[in-house]
Formats: structure tokens, sequence, C-alpha cells
């Protein structure tokens, strides 16, 4: 009777070594073949972010934001490769905002955008790793307008004999870090860190009246802000 009770008992237990391995193993594939806990973006909400660079972004960047869209439709994506599209997006109107200096870029982006990434993927929007993807302010509704000191240092720019993709970045720069508001020492220091980018690139030109222009900056940084 004894022989048999542990024979019983050391079968049961290898039956139920058989039954929690084929359990555990199940339960891994299911979670392997189980989509992330994703929402499919809706046809809706693919066109109106694709109208919206339509309506605010240059020619091409609809194509790149359609890309980047059906992308997100992929129910196996990773979190990296989620927030990688959603960043695609954020880059594209980001950068023709750094051009444009267009307000309703940033509010498309802060607002509409952001209410759609929070509520599509929440997980990652409140993950500190991630986050939101907040274009800071860089134009006139929201930051400084431009006084008429800095309007004939860009005026000078605008005017310079360099290469015209130096120029335009030159320019671009310039405006970003005259808009950028400075009502905060956070805010103020990106803004002075953002002229003196500018008079470095302006000096490494090697161009005289663009070194002339650098040297109307520093001016302007001393008269505005203190700063030598």
């Amino acid at each position: 009777m004894n022989h048999f009770w542990k024979f019983s008992k050391k079968k049961f237990v290898i039956i139920s070594l058989l039954v929690l391995i084929i359990t555990l193993s199940l339960l891994i594939l299911y979670y392997k073949s189980t989509p992330p806990n994703i929402s499919y973006i809706s046809n809706s909400q693919v066109e109106q972010i694709v109208n919206k660079a339509q309506e605010l972004g240059p020619t091409g960047m609809t194509t790149r934001v359609k890309q980047a869209l059906g992308k997100l439709n992929n129910p196996k994506l990773s979190d990296e490769q989620i927030y990688a599209s959603l960043s695609d997006i954020y880059f594209y109107f980001s950068a023709d905002y750094s051009i444009t200096h267009n307000p309703k870029i940033r509010e498309y982006i802060n607002n509409d955008f952001n209410k759609y990434y929070k509520e599509q993927f929440p997980k990652l929007y409140n993950n500190n790793n991630y986050g939101q993807l907040i274009i800071s302010c860089a134009d006139p509704i929201c930051g400084k307008n431009i006084d008429s000191d800095m309007n004939k240092i860009i005026s000078i720019i605008n005017n310079l004999n360099i290469d015209s993709l130096v120029k335009d970045s030159l320019l671009s720069n310039l405006k970003t870090a005259a808009y950028i508001p400075d009502n905060n020492q956070f805010d103020k220091q990106e803004k002075i860190f953002g002229f003196r980018s500018v008079i470095n690139d302006l000096n490494s030109t090697e161009n005289k009246n663009a070194s002339e222009a650098a040297k109307m900056i520093s001016d302007y940084l001393i008269k505005n802000y203190q700063i030598q």
C-alpha cells in the first residue's frame, strides 16, 4: 500500500509539473502572438492628420506623413517603433515650423496631435522615457515680435552674397531666437544661446558683411540683455 502511494504521489508530481510546463508554454505563446495594447488609427484620423499636412506643410510633406501613419496600423509594433512613427510625424511639422514660424503648426501639434497621441497611446504618452511631442514657442503669437533693430539685421543677412542654403539656415535660426519669449530664465538662456549660435555661424562664413551682421547681433544682446 505504501509502495502504491509513493508511486501515485510521484506520478501526481510528474503530471503536475507537465501541466505547469504546458500552461507556461501556452501563456508565452499567447503573449508573443498577441499584439501590443494599441488602437488602430481610424480612416478619419488619418484623413485629419493628412489634411493638416496638406494645409500647413510644404509639398512632399504629405507623402512622408502618410508613410508614417501607415506604419501605425501594424499591430505588432513595439513601443519604440510606435514612438518613432509618431516622432517622424512630429518632426515633419516641427521642421516646417522652424522655417515658417507659422503659429498654426505649433497649435496643431501641441493641441490636436498630442490629444490624438494621448488618447490612442496613453501608455507611451505618460511614460517619462517617451512623453509628449511639443513644439517650443518660436512665433510672434506666443513669443516676442521682431523689432526694428532685428529686422535691419535680417535684411543685411538676406542680402549676403553667400550660399543660399547657409543663408536660409542663418535666417531661420535668427528668427527663431528673436521670436523665443524671455519671460523666464530658461527661455532667456535659450534665446541668448540661439543668438550666439548665429553669431558664430556668421563669423565662420569669412564674409565681411556677415561679420558686420554678427557684430550687430552682439550689440543687440548688450543693449537688450546686457550680455557681452
